[in-house]
Order: structure tokens, then C-alpha cells, then sequence
């Protein structure tokens, strides 16, 4: 009668023991995509902002991802995805699970007593002889040459005297001559920054003497 006493005890600590494993060990959840949203504000320095993602499949709970900041003297990147403007600048703030990865580029602004610009080269090509223009009746006016920009370079800082300019075109001559197809918005009292990304797209340009169409 002991004997069997003792047995059962066994079994009943070895059920438990093996159910409380279970419970502890993490679930591992397969994910077929994440990507990170850019955030719907521009952020400048000293915010704060919960970054988010979407994820496929999207009927199951995210899991815990790894966040990584490609400069923290701009800003940071907590565990949860929450972000700390630092300084103004560009970063990379990624999100990683297993092999998945995500990554976007945040610019920090800063706010000061005039309107300045500076633009930043993302995409992992060398952009030569780099110009930033405004438009007006129709003719395109040089603000300032900003050299040859490869990836992860900035221009020098272009200030605003006039306060009419409200956009900025960028002209390079990269496979051949040509402008982005649109203008970057001009944040007024701010030091704005302008991410070169690899998905923009440009205008050809087929006469650099045309002030209609390449800044003089």
C-alpha cells in the first residue's frame, strides 16, 4: 500500500512539474512580414514617440522584437519601440524578429530663429554635382551647390533669407541630369532635413542652360 502511495506521488509530481514547463517555455510564433510605420508627425528635438508596426499574419499577437537605433547621439530606441529625439539629424531605427527585419528613416528637427535646410543621402549610391533651387514664375534659382553626396552624407546647412521659398528642388547629375518630380516642403523657423531616399524618383533635364529647367 505504501509502494503504491509513493508511486502515485511520483506520477502526480512529474504531471505538475511537466505542466508548469510547458507554461514557462515561450510560444514561437512564425511571422511572414513586419515592417515599421513611419511616424504621422514630424518630430523634433526632446519628443517622444511610440513607434508601431504591422506584421503578417495579423491574427496573431505580435511578439517581443529586438529595436535598434544607428545613432543614439540622435536619438534611441527603448525595447518597446518608443522613440527619444535627441538631437537633430538623421537615423535608422530598425525592428527585428529572427530573420525579419525593418528599418525607416526619422529626421530630428530642431526649431530655432530661421528656416534652413539640410539634405541627407539614404540610398547606397554616390549622387555628383548635387544643386538646391527654388522655383518662381516658372524658373528655377540656385540656392546652393551641395557637392557630391554618398550614402550617409550631409549637405552643408542651407539657410532661407527669403521667406517667399516655401519648397526646395534637388537637381543631380546622376544618370545623366535630373530633379526629384516633387518638392520638399519647407517647416518654417526650423532646421529641416531631407532624406535622399533610394524610391525617389526625378525629371531628366535636356538643356542645363534652360532656367525653366535647371536652377541658374
Amino acid at each position: 500500500m505504501n509502494k503504491l502511495l509513493f508511486l502515485l506521488s511520483l506520477v502526480f509530481s512529474f504531471t505538475l512539474f511537466t505542466a508548469c514547463g510547458s507554461d514557462d517555455e515561450k510560444e514561437h510564433v512564425i511571422l511572414t512580414s513586419l515592417k515599421i510605420n513611419q511616424p504621422d508627425k514630424d518630430l523634433y528635438i526632446g519628443d517622444k514617440y511610440q513607434l508601431t508596426t504591422i506584421h503578417e499574419p495579423s491574427n496573431i499577437k505580435l511578439p517581443e522584437l529586438i529595436w535598434k537605433s544607428s545613432d543614439t547621439k540622435v536619438a534611441t530606441v527603448s525595447n518597446t519601440g518608443e522613440l527619444t529625439a535627441i538631437a537633430d539629424g538623421m537615423v535608422t531605427i530598425s525592428a527585428s524578429y529572427g530573420d525579419l527585419i525593418s528599418s525607416i528613416n526619422i529626421a530630428i528637427l530642431k526649431k530655432q530663429d530661421y528656416t534652413s535646410f539640410v539634405f541627407v543621402q539614404s540610398a547606397d549610391v554616390v549622387l555628383p554635382n548635387c544643386v538646391a533651387a527654388y522655383k518662381k514664375d516658372n524658373k528655377y534659382y540656385k540656392l546652393g551647390e551641395l557637392g557630391n553626396l554618398s550614402k550617409g552624407m550631409s549637405s552643408a546647412e542651407i539657410p532661407i533669407e527669403d521667406k517667399s521659398i516655401t519648397e526646395i528642388y534637388f537637381f543631380t547629375d546622376y544618370n545623366g541630369c535630373v530633379r526629384t518630380d516633387f518638392a520638399f516642403v519647407l517647416i518654417k523657423d526650423t532646421k529641416n532635413i531631407f532624406a535622399l531616399e533610394s524610391s525617389l524618383t526625378g525629371i531628366r533635364i535636356t538643356d542645363k542652360s534652360d532656367p525653366t529647367q535647371y536652377p541658374q
